[in-house]
């Protein structure tokens, strides 16, 4: 939210660093710490962390967004909000396509507004499915904190 204010070119390298550190490494961005060193990797000033968590109205910022996601029915996956506000909650994918791959994904996201009265496509998962994603997500797991049914508190 602090880094969207001044750069989008920065939020989006940020955000393409910081869903790699997680998804991919096992790092955990939400630590500050963490964050600082995104970061410096990307070649932003590590200080921006100190300035966004020291800024009240990142804490709003982030806070509306969440607020905005959750009254267009968002639960905890992915939301992508088109322009004329129409969300669509995914995809879930792994692992992540990229180049030409990436481009016909997000044509068939696109499309799915063609269709306002559709409303879930699933296929269903096979033992092999259910290892693959097991292994895709691991080091996502391994490095979440925050309290859930897989990681309940103590």
């Amino acid at each position: 939210a602090f880094l969207r204010r001044t750069s989008m070119d920065d939020c989006d390298r940020f955000y393409e660093a910081t869903g790699r550190a997680l998804h991919l490494q096992g790092r955990k961005p939400h630590d500050p710490s963490v964050a600082r060193e995104i970061l410096g990797e990307i070649g932003l000033d590590p200080a921006i962390v100190d300035a966004a968590i020291a800024d009240p109205t990142t804490h709003d910022d982030v806070r509306a967004d969440h607020e905005a996601v959750i009254a267009l029915g968002g639960f905890g996956v992915p939301t992508i909000v088109f322009d004329d506000g129409y969300p669509v909650y995914g995809p879930v994918v792994t692992p992540a396509p990229t180049g030409e791959e990436a481009m016909a994904l997000w044509d068939l996201v696109s499309l799915w507004r063609r269709f306002p009265h559709l409303y879930e496509i699933k296929r269903p998962k096979s033992d092999e499915d259910m290892h693959h994603i097991a292994r895709s997500f691991q080091p996502y797991l391994a490095a979440r904190d925050w309290q859930t049914i897989q990681n309940p508190a103590r």
